[in-house]
């Protein structure tokens, strides 16, 4: 592994440049994963993404590209192979090892010592037997005795021996050995589990500067597994010092929740209901967000780490302008925003949006990778939902929005938006930033342009059918994406697609086909050509698909094909 904590890869410097890139993207994607969690994109979708950034003319010569280099680099990328479509998997530590099943082995019983680090206990010492002292003369008789004694005075004296002595040698002087250099000590490091390597020879701010989130993560595994602390987000108290909140106190706060018509922030509570402040009294504060987290039949968390907000679990919040379609349908919907190409900046941190028929309809905008540069992430583990404040200063008008996350099969979206979007049309081009001094507050505003009436679509609820009515414009639009007489006069006084066919994407894109594609025969069979241009619009006034999401679609759908003989055409083969 590289010093900096990212994996060494191996190849061309072609490849090497490839599969950084690679990496990069993937890292952006999984930013809120865990460190081993698996972040998985399909070659299919990396080709898109680096073709349409201009980075090789030949989108087939580019695939070929992407897989030698990341296949190069086994290491850092798994490939495998679903129903043809190649797909490659790595984590945040910068490598992926498939889950295999175990086979059964005998394995040595773990025990508390063992996980302690504990060495293991010394055997018991053998007991000392106190030596028997025997007196000689109760082993030796007399007669055997005198026989030694006979038998010592006939032996012959013993002989010394002469001593020689050595004289005049000269004396041998001894040569001292170089010294050995001393071997410089190796400085000291850690390795962390992504394979990085960590100088601790460095001052602690370069340290901390470089790798404070290993450290910051290392020091939060130990204190969840430490009892003796409580956590709210990224804070920490001692369990001993945490202040009791009793039963009733929560009724309280409860009732003082529900009569406020909205979602209420930690200080208005602390204030109000305990008269206490927050600032004055912070371990107070921390212990009523924490009691509030473990009810969460009764309360739910819908701030951010800017500020704590709070309401009443599964109650709808009345200051939030709600879509005409569930939320469940519009989560189903927009989950192929999971699967979309990763981004990595924000030019400007402004993120330019352009509105779809089925957004501008239900009075939402997509949670996307764009998106989630820009909006805060959850703050809580398992939080569903956070409260923000849209602004719109060039209409003078604001909303409170509720920025659904992503969960399961579901993608996220930012729902409450329908008084803003309502001076829209389809193909608005919006510009969402921050707003400076404000925390959990982000403006809608547009380039303005000349006044222009376009005749554009509308649906009529009362009739139950498509207009087209003349509208006039005075901001930058994508033309794409405008829904004009001129492109799309055939859905004139055309009723939608029913519910059940609406939540079908093939029921939806033969509608769109048959609309504005045309008729032409191809081998005997009469089929429906469109441009992806003309049809993307159409489609997104029943379902949300992005280009990605549709080619893929097409791709696992044999009755839609690329059309060879004219560039950006398909087809759609009737049964």
């Amino acid at each position: 592994m590289a010093q900096d904590g990212k994996p060494t890869f191996v190849g061309s410097q072609q490849e090497v440049e490839l599969a950084e890139r690679v990496f990069d993207l993937m890292l952006m994607q999984g930013r809120f994963y865990s460190a081993d969690a698996p972040i998985r994109q399909s070659l299919e979708q990396l080709t898109q993404f680096f073709y349409e950034q201009g980075l090789h003319a030949d989108r087939q010569q580019l695939m070929a590209l992407l897989d030698t280099a990341l296949t190069r680099n086994s290491q850092v990328f798994y490939r495998d192979e679903q129903d043809g479509a190649v797909y490659f998997t790595t984590t945040k530590k910068g490598s992926y090892t498939p889950h295999v099943q175990a086979r059964p082995t005998r394995m040595p019983q773990i025990t508390g010592r063992h996980i302690a680090g504990a060495a293991a206990p010394r055997p018991p010492a053998a007991p000392t037997k106190k030596p028997e002292f025997i007196r000689r003369e109760t082993v030796i008789s007399p007669q055997v005795a005198s026989s030694l004694s006979s038998a010592q005075a006939a032996l012959p004296p013993i002989q010394e021996t002469p001593v020689i002595t050595i004289k005049d040698m000269p004396a041998r002087v001894a040569v001292a050995a170089p010294p050995t250099p001393a071997k410089p000590k190796p400085a000291p490091q850690i390795v962390t589990p992504q394979g990085a390597t960590i100088n601790m020879s460095k001052s602690p701010a370069e340290i901390f500067a470089k790798h404070g989130d290993f450290f910051s993560e290392l020091v939060r595994e130990r204190l969840l597994a430490d009892g003796r602390f409580v956590s709210f987000g990224d804070q920490w108290l001692l369990a001993e010092q945490l202040p009791t909140i009793t039963k009733g106190e929560l009724r309280q706060v409860r009732e003082f929740i529900e009569t406020s018509g909205g979602p209420e922030t930690d200080e208005t509570l602390c204030i109000n209901i305990f008269n206490k402040s927050p600032d004055a009294d912070p371990i107070f504060r921390f212990a009523l967000n924490y009691h509030l987290a473990a009810e969460k039949r009764v309360f739910e968390f819908v701030g951010t780490a800017r500020q704590n907000l709070w309401w009443i679990t599964g109650t709808a919040s009345p200051r939030i302008l709600r879509a005409p379609l569930k939320p469940a349908e519009i989560g189903q919907d927009l989950k192929y925003l999971e699967d979309e190409p990763p981004v990595t900046r924000l030019p400007n941190n402004r993120w330019v949006h352009v509105l779809t028929f089925y957004e501008w309809e239900n009075g939402i905008l997509p949670y996307s990778n764009e998106a989630k540069l820009l909006l805060p992430p959850p703050y809580l583990k398992e939080q569903k939902v956070a409260e923000l404040r849209f602004e719109a200063p060039q209409f003078e008008t604001s909303a409170y929005v509720e920025l659904h996350y992503p969960a399961g099969n579901r993608g996220g979206w930012i729902e409450g938006l329908a008084e803003i979007l309502a001076v829209f049309v389809s193909g608005a081009k919006l510009i969402i930033a921050r707003v400076p001094d404000k925390p959990d507050t982000f403006s809608i505003t547009y380039e303005p342009t000349p006044v222009e009436e376009r005749t554009v679509l509308l649906y009529d609820a009362r009739r139950q059918r498509f207009v087209f009515q003349p509208l006039p414009l005075n901001y930058q639009v994508d033309e794409a994406f405008l829904l004009e007489r001129g492109r799309y006069g055939g859905l004139k006084d055309v009723r939608r697609l029913d519910e059940s066919s609406r939540r079908k994407g093939d029921a939806v894109i033969i509608f769109a086909f048959e609309k504005v594609g045309t008729k032409v025969t191809r081998e005997d069979k009469t089929v429906y050509r469109a441009r992806l241009e003309d049809l993307l619009p159409i489609i997104n006034i029943e379902k949300p698909f992005s280009k990605t999401s549709l080619l893929r679609f097409f791709s696992t759908h044999p009755h839609y094909q690329k059309d060879e003989t004219e560039e950006g055409y398909y087809i759609y083969i009737p049964d």
